[in-house]
């Protein structure tokens, strides 16, 4: 302990102060276990609290803020409540040092720093807030880099369907009935790595939050592991044999589910559109005359952004655009909008099973996915020299180094050995 006096340090059973002379002051509370009363802390360095017998964690570490009593928190022994206490300077602990990780969250949701965020941008950190809503009532400095990182690797995918009731069951129709139960039937999954990923760019947010008020001095976020199965997997673009395939399909007439697939698949691939962009396009925003459509979404830059339309896949929006419709979308089968599982489960995977392409590897996992067709645009556009500023223009990029760094997965060796001929 520290003299009363003079502020060196002395033993602990220690009545008078070998330096000064000054007698000690001691505690009247007797802890359990020591056959002498508790020394009194220097003044201004804090007090520690006996809280009973009955307690799991007995001593309470208090200081003295702004002529407020402030708890730092109760603790099983009588050390770790003096190494607290000997770790702060009442001067230094901020008022927001009992927050909860609540408490910041909601000073994050208040801050520039996340009104600055697009919509979606705000969404995302929505959706990954009510992965750590569970810690929500937590003290924020009491929390570890385990207590995330049990979130992450439990975090399971949310069902992409809405519960359904007998009634609405009833109105259904056959075929939706057991899609619906299939798709209740379905195992939960464990979430991917891009929802892990977002996960834990809040933990960061927040942890860094935290340290501004000296409430921890430690960005647990940077210490995450986010490995997923979905990691291993080897994603690969559509070939060119591939790409004619869903050609000779988009002009049939046998199979409208077939024809609408591929026509819708090569769309896609021929825009960079990302999956929602196209089917919640307004028919307002497509100009036949000029060839040029206007969609996006996402961030400022892919808002709103001017994409040609292809002389190949001209013909398919110009039908789509000659349909008598009341709905305002392009996109849609027998005057219904199409939603995003929709195009997934019953036209973009029957198509290519009708195809013989194949989306699968060993293991069962899909090579082969409809965010696909967006990386397989960008390879295409590069393949065939299409500029760099114009390609990020049309991929809704802010910046080029996103464009390249992201899809940098040219594998065509033909037109890798084409380029390196140049030289």
């Amino acid at each position: 302990m520290r003299c009363i006096k003079c502020d060196n340090f002395i033993n602990d059973k220690f009545l008078y102060c070998p330096f000064c002379g000054k007698k000690q002051t001691h505690q009247t509370v007797l802890i359990p276990g020591r056959d002498y009363p508790l020394p009194r802390r220097t003044k201004g360095t804090g007090s520690i609290r006996y809280l009973g017998d009955n307690r799991s964690r007995p001593y309470q570490a208090r200081i003295v803020k702004n002529g407020v009593s402030m708890s730092l928190g109760t603790f099983e022994t009588l050390s770790a409540a003096q190494a607290i206490l000997n770790r702060f300077d009442p001067a230094m602990v901020s008022e927001r040092f009992n927050a909860t990780l609540g408490d910041i969250w909601r000073s994050y949701t208040e801050s520039s720093a996340y009104r600055k965020l697009t919509d979606k941008g705000q969404e995302g950190m929505d959706t990954a807030w009510s992965r750590l809503q569970v810690l929500s009532s937590c003290k924020m400095r009491d929390l570890k880099r385990s207590d995330y990182q049990k979130i992450i690797d439990t975090a399971m995918k949310k069902p992409r369907y809405v519960i359904r009731t007998k009634e609405q069951l009833a109105k259904m129709q056959p075929a939706d009935v057991e899609r619906y139960k299939k798709l209740i039937s379905q195992p939960p999954e464990p979430l991917g790595y891009a929802g892990k990923h977002k996960i834990q760019i809040l933990i960061s947010i927040l942890c860094q939050e935290a340290m501004g008020d000296d409430i921890i001095d430690t960005n647990y976020g940077e210490l995450l592991s986010l490995k997923t199965d979905e990691e291993k997997v080897q994603r690969r673009n559509f070939t060119e044999e591939e790409i004619e395939k869903l050609f000779v399909a988009a002009h049939q007439d046998e199979d409208s589910k077939l024809r609408l697939g591929a026509r819708l698949i090569l769309i896609y691939v021929y825009t960079g559109f990302r999956a929602n962009e196209l089917l919640r396009l307004p028919r307002a925003n497509v100009d036949l005359e000029n060839q040029l459509m206007r969609g996006g979404s996402k961030t400022k830059a892919g808002k709103n952004r001017p994409i040609p339309i292809h002389e190949r896949i001209y013909p398919f929006i110009e039908e789509m655009m000659r349909q008598k419709t009341k709905q305002t979308l392009l996109v849609l089968e027998d005057n219904r909008t199409i939603t995003y599982d929709h195009f997934v489960d019953v036209l973009f995977y029957p198509a290519l099973d009708k195809l013989g392409i194949n989306y699968l590897d060993e293991a069962g996992n899909r090579t082969l996915t409809p965010h696909r067709t967006r990386h397989t645009f960008t390879q295409l556009s590069v393949e065939n020299g299409v500029k760099p500023d114009a390609l990020k223009k049309i991929m809704g990029h802010t910046k080029i180094s996103t464009t390249i760094d992201k899809y940098d997965e040219v594998e065509n060796t033909k037109y890798l050995v084409g380029e390196l001929g140049k030289i």
